[in-house]
């Protein structure tokens, strides 16, 4: 009796020291590939989703900050505090086109002596002039560009206007519109008779998404065709932003 019961506790220790068979140890490998899988595509998905948020966040802000930089400043367009009423003054839109804008304003009462002869705001002092256009930089990037002239002029100054070399205020632009407005709203070519710009931009993130197809086309506010800029077919997502700029200084010059 006694040998038969060792004999038999034996036969169960060995039972339960055989360990995991092959066909367990492949189920568990497998079910282990899948949920590995699955947590690297959750991950994956999830890196993508926020690169590409955050490569939309930086072109909204960039995009943002630009069209307040061109509306802060073009609304200077034409200003000089010591025109007289009803009197002429160099301050004005020089060149308005629909992706070009040129504009001159006074700058004779900053506080600074701008022409260096010491004597500061003078009432013949000097002009600034901008100039904003597109531009695409050596490494085929195109930018919106902001220019300032080479020197200030005086005031009735004859010489023509030369720029510096333009200064990125935004990268990755894909198109720049200006649409000039007279005193009712109605578009015009006349430099004389603008009263209003709208500004429509349409920039693109810094990078491409293999799996979106971009064939947008995009307006400027009076939405009319054709479009400013159609998307090629591409993988980068953009956004347009439009404002229109009242230029309260403008129209003050008599003919």
């Amino acid at each position: 009796m006694i040998q038969k019961a060792r004999s038999k506790m034996m036969t169960i220790m060995k039972k339960k020291n055989r360990g995991f068979t092959l066909i367990e140890l492949m189920v568990v490998i497998a079910i282990s590939s899948i949920v590995a899988a699955a947590i690297y595509s959750f991950s994956d998905y999830y890196q993508k989703t926020y690169i590409i948020q955050e490569g939309i966040v930086a072109m909204e802000q960039g995009l943002r900050a630009s069209i307040y930089y061109m509306e802060d400043e073009i609304r200077m367009a034409g200003y000089d505090p010591d025109r007289q009423p009803g009197g002429n003054s160099d301050a004005e839109i020089r060149e308005a086109l629909n992706n070009k804008i040129v504009f001159i304003y006074a700058v004779d009462k900053d506080g600074e002596d701008n022409d260096g002869d010491g004597f500061i705001d003078e009432s013949d002092e000097l002009l600034e002039g901008i100039k904003y256009e597109l531009y695409t930089d050596e490494d085929g990037i195109q930018k919106l560009g902001r220019a300032t002239m080479k020197t200030f002029h005086k005031k009735d100054d004859p010489d023509p206007l030369e720029f510096n070399s333009p200064q990125p205020v935004a990268e990755h632009v894909s198109a720049l519109d200006f649409v000039y407005l007279d005193g009712n709203g109605n578009i015009t070519g006349n430099l004389n008779d603008i009263r209003s710009v709208q500004i429509t931009i349409v920039a693109r993130a810094a990078r491409g998404y293999s799996n979106y197809i971009n064939n947008t086309e995009y307006y400027n506010q009076q939405e009319e065709t054709p479009p400013i800029f159609t998307a090629p077919g591409d993988h980068f997502r953009r956004r347009v932003l439009r404002t229109q700029v009242k230029c309260r200084n403008l129209g003050l010059n008599v003919d």
